[in-house]
């Protein structure tokens, strides 16, 4: 338990349940962490809006709306976008 850092005396279940988290569920949140940076980065940049103020009005009534951008996207802002 010393070698833990978990001072003396202690509840066995106390020292499972820090030893658990420490070695298993924080490794995985830093995984989880870790894979949601990596697809991030590996994005395609956003191109530039031609109109910050329509853009930001767009994104406005998109994200009330429920936030769903990629199936409601039409062929004429897909063909303008690229």
């Amino acid at each position: 338990m010393v070698e833990l850092g978990i001072p003396r005396p202690v509840h066995l279940a106390r020292v499972v349940r820090e030893s658990i988290v420490r070695y298993c569920i924080e490794p995985a949140t830093e995984r989880k962490k870790r894979h949601a940076i990596e697809g991030l980065l590996a994005l395609e940049p956003a191109p530039v809006p031609d109109d910050y103020a329509d853009w930001e009005a767009e994104y406005g009534g998109r994200k009330a709306a429920g936030g769903r951008f990629s199936e409601d996207v039409s062929e004429a802002d897909h063909d303008r976008h690229g």
